[in-house]
């Protein structure tokens, strides 16, 4: 019996990762950074009183999850292995 795309994909033991480890673990250290950012002019702006605007918000959550992305994935060779035991 021939195996079609759709019987031989479901019934492989072999899963391939949509993305490179690596690559999916600086992604989301950029997501949490973009939103530690958020969080945190949010708590500036309720104890300050200082309202901010959305557009500034926006465009600097923007580039810290891009910074965070790109620091994580250059970091991570050599902080890899600096685990406590």
């Amino acid at each position: 019996m021939a195996c079609t795309y759709s019987t031989c994909r479901h019934n492989s033991t072999e899963r391939r990762a949509l993305m490179d480890p690596r690559t999916k673990a600086s992604l989301l250290w950029g997501v949490v950074g973009g939103l530690a950012f958020l969080v945190l002019i949010q708590g500036y702006e309720l104890l300050a009183g200082v309202p901010v605007s959305i557009p500034a918000k926006a465009g600097v959550a923007v580039a810290v999850g891009v910074g965070a992305t790109l620091t994580s994935y250059r970091m991570q060779p050599r902080l890899f292995g600096n685990e406590s035991p």
